[in-house]
């Protein structure tokens, strides 16, 4: 990672200490990171019984007639928890409830990701664009290809307890290439 002027650190620092207060930012070592738990962190969350068919919620929503997308092209998700159970079950929860719920740490022991089921998350496409890879805040748009050397950003899911990756992602754009460093 490529050390950024202060004033561009201390906006990025800042907007990831506002929108994911769980994150935990390893800036120091050869392998940078930033982890926190999915639950917490994502913007929005749903949990649907997992489909036969193998389009994606975008694709099932354009199916259905449905626009997938916000005034500014970004893939929106209502969230829908019911199917987690318990609390969630009871009556329909906001994400600030889930955020909520899962800031304490008996909550988030009892749940766990059960096979049958579909979650889809939604994280800041509206904020961070994995087109152009510029945060956005308002008016104030930062470029971070070149900070992060032309290394696409990454989302992997990882089981606390045992330390193995679930699922891993990574976010490719032609606007890396020109920053790659190999």
């Amino acid at each position: 990672i490529s050390q950024p002027p202060a004033t561009v650190r201390m906006i990025i620092l800042g907007f990831l200490n506002k929108f994911f207060p769980h994150l935990k930012i390893n800036l120091s070592s050869k392998h940078t990171s930033a982890l926190a738990p999915v639950l917490l962190e994502c913007k929005r969350l749903r949990v649907a019984e997992a489909s036969s068919s193998s389009s994606t919620p975008k694709q099932q929503a354009v199916e259905e007639r449905e626009s997938p997308c916000d005034e500014s092209g970004v893939f929106n998700i209502e969230e829908d928890t019911a199917l987690l159970g318990g609390y969630f079950a009871e009556r329909r929860r906001s994400w600030k409830q889930r955020m909520s719920f899962f800031r304490r740490k008996e909550n988030l022991g009892n749940f766990w990701f059960e096979p049958g089921l579909e979650y889809t998350f939604e994280f800041y496409q509206n904020n961070l664009s994995f087109t152009d890879y510029k945060l956005r805040f308002g008016f104030i748009s930062v470029g971070i290809a070149k900070i992060i050397k032309g290394q696409p950003v990454q989302f992997l899911i990882k089981q606390a307890s045992t330390g193995e990756y679930l699922c891993y992602f990574q976010f490719w754009s032609s606007k890396l290439l020109q920053y790659l460093v190999t």
